[in-house]
């Protein structure tokens, strides 16, 4: 079993762009959150069919700054996205019996996707964002002996 040449690289190469991205963000939407916190340091298994395939995925939760509702981070998160070649969807309202929540959902072409995720009930946002899984290594291949035979 041997590696796909360049995967690692491409992997690395978008889990950086992400990493970039989601700090960017961070830093406009929710200022002062501790980005020690952002942890993105290693791809994990995304699928575990052979060939493995592997992302990089990271969950980080920051603070509305006061006085900033959740319409006008999902808004402004749009804005900060739009122009850097992402495909966005939303921000789309969610209600649930007095709750609002607003999730922006943003997608690249080469399929690394952020959400954000913010309400009017509390202060967070919640940030996902995730690589496309990539197969890094090739799949052994196995050869069934012909009857009779063992292996």
């Amino acid at each position: 079993m041997g590696e796909i040449p360049g995967a690692r690289e491409k992997l690395d190469r978008l889990g950086r762009a992400l990493r970039a991205q989601l700090v960017e963000l961070i830093d406009d939407l929710t200022p002062g959150a501790d980005l020690g916190l952002l942890f993105l340091d290693e791809p994990n298994v995304a699928d575990w069919h052979e060939p493995l395939r592997y992302s990089y995925s990271s969950v980080f939760r920051g603070e509305r700054p006061e006085g900033v509702g959740a319409a006008d981070v999902a808004s402004r998160a749009a804005g900060l996205l739009s122009p850097a070649d992402w495909d966005i969807a939303g921000p789309q309202e969610e209600i649930d019996g007095t709750k609002r929540t607003y999730v922006l959902t943003a997608r690249r072409p080469d399929g690394t996707r952020i959400e954000v995720r913010t309400g009017d009930s509390n202060s967070a946002v919640l940030y996902s964002g995730q690589t496309p899984a990539l197969g890094a290594v090739r799949p052994i291949m196995t050869v069934r002996p012909p009857d009779g035979l063992t292996a």
